[in-house]
């Protein structure tokens, strides 16, 4: 099946949208943006985050560029990543992942943007996480006796997501830091699909301002400016801010 990347059009309505929604509810408008099947609310965040970077890809390049605040002098570390590098990952699990801890044998599956929804519906953290939970423990027994999620042990629901962690290394992306200035090192998490989301609004903003100025430069409308091919339009960008 082939699929359709969306245009510049339609990431402006997008963008405009997903202004007032989650970071769950947003990723899955950059994931369906990428015209892929099927819905990025059913896949593991991992396989929804590698659409987000296909289409990050697109639109900005290869090139991530972002920074941390080092915790220890509170000076700002730069850092450089590409999306390729993030989305060969290795270790995902493509199918169920068995835990086993004592005399627990726990099956499970990676958590979608769909189980963080629902979650999110709960009314208390504690109900959201056992919702989260829930969804994700396919099959739970001690000694072969079938066990509710809700009533697995503590430690066990510890080693449960850091298996999960482990089988879906895009869902969330552990780097380790070093700070030049002070020698300091820790580790900080990127939010990939937040991310994105934040380098597109910027993009967005930009595309905007073009649209404005060549708007008041030449009287076209928004729909004939989209249409020009984003190379050409940076000429025409030049020859107006250039005079």
């Amino acid at each position: 099946m082939t699929t359709r990347m969306a245009t510049e059009a339609e990431l402006l309505d997008l963008l405009a949208e997903g202004e007032t929604l989650t970071t769950p509810e947003r990723a899955v408008l950059l994931a369906r943006a990428t015209g892929s099947e099927p819905d990025p609310r059913t896949l593991p965040l991992g396989a929804r985050n590698r659409l987000i970077l296909g289409l990050r890809s697109q639109l900005l390049g290869q090139t991530i560029e972002a920074g941390d605040v080092c915790p220890c002098c509170r000076e700002t570390v730069d850092f450089t990543l590409t999306c390729a590098a993030l989305d060969g990952v290795d270790n995902i699990a493509t199918g169920p992942v068995d835990v086993r801890l004592n005399d627990y044998v726990v099956t499970c599956r990676p958590p979608t943007t769909a189980d963080l929804l629902d979650a999110a519906r709960a009314e208390t953290r504690e109900a959201a996480r056992q919702r989260l939970l829930a969804a994700t423990v396919i099959d739970a027994r001690k000694d072969d006796a079938a066990v509710e999620a809700v009533a697995l042990p503590a430690d066990l629901v510890e080693e449960v997501g850091r298996q999960l962690a482990a089988a879906d290394p895009l869902a969330e992306v552990s780097l380790t830091m070093s700070c030049e200035s002070c020698g300091g090192t820790w580790d900080t998490v990127l939010d990939v699909s937040e991310f994105v989301w934040k380098e597109l609004r910027d993009w967005g903003r930009r595309l905007l301002w073009e649209i404005h100025v060549l708007a008041g430069a030449y009287g076209w409308g928004e729909r004939e400016i989209l249409a020009v091919p984003p190379g050409r339009r940076q000429v025409y960008l030049g020859l107006v801010l250039d005079g």
